[in-house]
């Protein structure tokens, strides 16, 4: 349904970056490739949380509670002369991937979501990982219970979301950039190798 609704499905694999220390005390930097879909157990358990997640938005929008609703405008498209131009598979999924939009944040009303392909989506599925994920818990639960959120008005949510927005961005880019200090590193060391052989 969401593949109908135009939802971006892309199976790009992800590296997985691991450092550890050998007998001497020298970093050993190892890359392994992930793909996220690869077992139908696993997509299985993702169109699960992601269901949640919209009926999550379709509750907080029909009782008209402020959450942190999540939008995505749809991609810029890639032209015929563009797609000419690029290799089908892994390579043609990162040009269509680069072409997503930044996805959105609003705390009164949803919006459409076009990389997923719904109308209405919350995260609410982490709140072990994600701050907003309980964000959201505390607002339905409050609502469930027909209690008054912890957040009554959109403006008052939104204020709070972008003080918590700001931390996770500090946090994503010092996690981008040790990733990429790692790959540095470990690619360094190929090209060091393959001199030598």
């Amino acid at each position: 349904a969401r593949a109908a609704a135009g939802a971006a499905l892309f199976d790009l694999p992800e590296a997985m970056v691991s450092v550890t220390v050998d007998a001497q005390g020298a970093p050993v930097v190892s890359v392994k490739q992930i793909y996220q879909e690869a077992t139908g157990a696993r997509a299985a358990v993702a169109e699960a949380m992601i269901a949640a997640n919209e009926a999550v938005a379709l509750f907080g929008a029909a009782a008209a509670l402020p959450l942190p609703y999540r939008g995505q405008p749809p991609p810029t498209p890639l032209t015929d002369a563009d797609l000419a131009d690029i290799p089908a598979g892994v390579c043609e999924s990162a040009a269509r991937r680069q072409r997503m939009e930044r996805s959105t944040l609003a705390s009164d009303a949803p919006a459409p979501h076009a990389g997923l392909g719904l109308a209405a989506y919350v995260q609410a599925t982490s709140p072990i990982r994600r701050y907003g994920d309980l964000v959201a818990h505390w607002q339905v639960k409050a609502a469930l219970a027909g209690r008054a959120p912890p957040w009554r008005d959109a403006p008052a949510l939104a204020a709070h979301m972008a003080d918590a927005a700001d931390a996770a961005r500090e946090l994503n880019q010092a996690e981008r950039k040790a990733t990429n200090y790692w790959l540095t590193r470990y690619l360094q060391a190929a090209v060091d190798a393959a001199k030598k052989g």
